[in-house]
């Protein structure tokens, strides 16, 4: 919820995101755990939304930058996506 508000609000209203959202294009639903998911252009299968500005993505992010010898974003995008693609419902 910290990190988009906007859409939580949206679908646990039933309503459409707006189309500014970074979530727009994808399918967007609530777990029964609370948790955001997406699915739609990579896979079916069902991600968190990780936002660029939050903390703990920022961490994420500079962690598997030092764990991959500081290799190129490509390999902690796809780092990222292994992490996201483990079922939370």
């Amino acid at each position: 919820m910290d990190s988009f508000p906007e859409e939580w609000n949206s679908i646990s209203k039933n309503k459409l995101l707006p189309k500014s959202s970074p979530l727009a294009g994808l399918s967007v639903s609530i777990s029964d755990k609370q948790v955001l998911m997406v699915s739609g252009r990579v896979s079916d299968r069902k991600l968190i939304p990780l936002s660029g500005k939050h903390i703990l993505t920022k961490l994420m992010l500079r962690t598997l930058h030092q764990f991959y010898s500081h290799a190129s974003n490509t390999i902690h995008s796809s780092a990222l996506w292994e992490m996201n693609s483990t079922s939370l419902e």
